[in-house]
């Protein structure tokens, strides 16, 4: 199954491997002791991990379906983008303005015809009767978590695609129960064994009390800009070490993640399961995580705070539509048109980054063929 858009021609005639490796507002800073006392919810208990059945749920269709709706932007070069001057006489961007905008994976919201939303949507209700039919906590541990991701993340981008681009284009900010304030984290979007659960139940109710491993966190997908990168391959319990581990090491190692000393919110919301002692768990696990020059870095910046948060949302165009904020005019060049000088300009931006990515002695081109094997025991996410 596969979906074809306009842009993708495009967006592959500039020779970037769209298949993974495995190898504008900020939010205000927090403090760090707000987090030490804050109260974790009361895990749903329903859903503890038990002893483990043969079991295996397959994603086959889920990986097509992202493979073409998301853009594959590789790892961060850790630097910064920035955004092309104003036009002479206005005080608009047209254009993304945030020094992460070729950071993280984008969703093409803008180019996703009515099948491709479609299917997304269908897919998102087919893993919600799963859950109902089969009885997800007595499944292998590995299993389990892929499932959760997967319905996670496939919810959020498919209520994103439903409101896009979301008020002021921030999709957390988005309301998708009619009638309701709840927003996109905290509404109550599906139900699990007669259990309504919102995003956030699912991440801080159901896996991270039962995960202690804190690459999981970065498995989760938010819908902006500086959330953790959405995987272009659905998570499989074959492979879920590898592609959870590639995803938290491509999010440390990112500006997103970690820049001059500050560190992103995300670390902090997930402070209280992974990181009780903020300071010094964080440094041992960027220790771990950060590549040498990096983790030399942090160190000799020291630990400086929350790091800028921009929480709109991640596509090409920064939620501004199919050719960004493009105006017709007689001079314009119809090629450029067609997809908007904005778009053109991120894809050229784009091009610059995948020429510094090839220099880099870290960098890992090719990509990896996944084989289907059963689940061992100590390639299981504790």
């Amino acid at each position: 199954m596969r979906y074809i858009s306009k842009i993708t021609s495009v967006i592959l005639s500039f020779g970037f491997c769209a298949c993974p490796i495995f190898s504008s507002a900020n939010t205000p800073n927090l403090e760090i002791a707000n987090h030490s006392v804050q109260t974790r919810p009361s895990p749903l208990i329903l859903f503890t991990p038990r002893t483990s059945k043969n079991g295996q749920i397959g994603y086959q269709a889920w990986s097509e379906l992202l493979g073409d709706i998301i853009l594959y932007m590789g790892p961060s070069t850790r630097t910064t983008f920035k955004a092309p001057p104003r036009e002479t006489g206005t005080r608009l961007h047209r254009t993304h303005i945030s020094p992460f905008r070729l950071e993280g994976n984008k969703v093409l919201y803008p180019y996703m015809h009515d099948n491709i939303k479609s299917a997304v949507n269908n897919y998102v209700s087919e893993l919600e009767e799963i859950g109902n039919r089969v009885d997800i906590p007595a499944m292998p541990r590995n299993e389990q978590l892929a499932y959760w991701i997967n319905l996670h993340n496939a919810v959020v981008i498919n209520e994103v695609t439903k409101n896009y681009p979301g008020p002021k284009r921030r999709p957390e900010n988005i309301q998708p129960i009619e009638g309701s304030d709840a927003t996109l984290h905290i509404a109550k979007l599906i139900t699990i064994d007669n259990v309504a659960l919102s995003l956030k139940d699912i991440r801080e109710r159901i896996v991270y009390p039962n995960w202690k491993n804190p690459d999981v966190a970065m498995a989760f997908y938010l819908g902006d800009a500086s959330s953790p990168s959405l995987s272009n391959v659905a998570y499989t319990a074959s492979d879920l070490k590898e592609q959870i581990k590639t995803n938290a090491e491509q999010y440390a190692n990112s500006l997103r993640g970690m820049d001059n000393g500050k560190v992103s919110r995300v670390y902090h919301n997930i402070a209280p399961w992974y990181f009780p002692d903020f300071t010094t768990d964080i440094q041992s696990y960027f220790h771990q995580r950060l590549r040498e020059e990096v983790f030399t870095e942090y160190v000799n910046a020291g630990y400086r705070g929350v790091n800028r948060y921009d929480n709109v949302v991640n596509d090409i165009t920064a939620g501004m539509g199919e050719r960004g904020r493009q105006r017709l005019s007689a001079s314009s060049d119809f090629d450029d048109f067609a997809l908007g000088k904005d778009v053109q300009q991120f894809l050229t931006d784009r091009a610059e980054k995948i020429e510094q990515l090839r220099k880099k002695p870290w960098f890992k081109r090719g990509s990896t063929t996944i084989i289907d094997i059963e689940t061992d025991d100590n390639v299981e996410i504790k």
